[in-house]
């Protein structure tokens, strides 16, 4: 089964570091890059910033690993992490995220 999780950087330089090193670790088969603006509460007032939001593809037996090597180098003290499972993807897909990150499983 495969795992999406998504997080957001604040810039494409930082979040493309982040996110070649985990597919280089073979814990994500991809990343997508798309840009956000953030509207949020933060030390005690409202914050707006123009972020970077990643979409990870992995299969779920390697997150808990995914999860601590983001979160290793994660530059924000408490950063956004979600993970969720698709409803469904196609078999063909899956078995590339699956091929992709097989190395790293064991």
């Amino acid at each position: 089964m495969i795992r999406f999780a998504i997080t957001t950087f604040p810039d494409q330089t930082v979040a493309e570091r982040v996110i070649s090193d985990l597919v280089e670790a073979r814990l994500a088969a991809c990343g997508t890059l798309l840009p956000a603006h953030s509207i949020y509460h933060w030390d005690g007032a409202v914050q707006r910033d123009t972020e970077i939001l990643a979409i990870f593809k992995l299969p779920a037996e390697n997150y808990a690993r995914f999860e601590q090597a983001l979160l290793e180098r994660h530059p924000y003290d408490t950063p956004e992490i979600a993970a969720f499972d698709p409803a469904h993807v196609s078999a063909a897909y899956a078995q590339w995220v699956m091929a992709t990150c097989e190395s790293a499983a064991s």
